[in-house]
């Protein structure tokens, strides 16, 4: 729910919009993020790296409940995700670790799947995601490891080398895959 401090908000755009709209967003004095991913496209004369977004029609504003109309105001905006008539914000946290997760453009493959199953909660010791826990999202033949985004119900799968990954005890079922104590 929104307050006076400042809260990462998800925003769904206008189909392929999400730049102009983070570009908006700038303009307004509104801090946004907006996580790109680099792709290779082939067109009939060409190759090129292109940036696109990671999560299509979303960018991300942080914003104060004062903000909350003139952002719903902003060209390209559809609508600020809501359940039951309540914004939702997604924690600082949530924001930084996808941001680990797309600056980090480390993948590596995990080869040994006897150790790690399913479910499995575990914690990176080495790399941009040291000291981050989560769980495996696979039985770790491609080495997935998840990061949630819970107010999308979205997840983000990177492949961790199993090498780097340690088991931990849980009491609790966690709230997301991917969280920092």
């Amino acid at each position: 729910m929104l307050s006076d401090e400042p809260q990462w908000v998800a925003v769904y755009t206008s189909s392929r919009a999400e730049k102009k709209v983070s570009d908006r967003l700038t303009e307004a004095g509104i801090e946004n993020y907006l996580p790109l991913r680099r792709v290779k496209r082939r067109w009939s004369d060409r190759v090129k790296i292109v940036e696109e977004p990671l999560i299509k029609s979303y960018t991300f504003a942080r914003i104060t409940l004062k903000q909350e109309t003139p952002l719903r105001g902003i060209d390209g905006v559809v609508w600020i995700v809501a359940f039951r008539g309540k914004v939702a914000t997604i924690p600082d946290a949530e924001i930084e670790a996808m941001r680990q997760f797309v600056d980090s453009e480390k993948t590596v493959a995990v080869y040994e799947t006897s150790r790690l199953k399913f479910g499995a909660a575990v914690e990176v010791t080495d790399g941009p995601f040291a000291g981050r826990r989560g769980e495996i999202v696979s039985d770790c033949v491609d080495g997935n490891f998840a990061i949630r985004i819970d107010a999308l119900s979205f997840s983000l799968v990177v492949d961790i080398d199993q090498n780097i990954l340690r088991p931990v005890k849980t009491e609790k079922k966690t709230k997301g895959l991917f969280y920092k104590d």
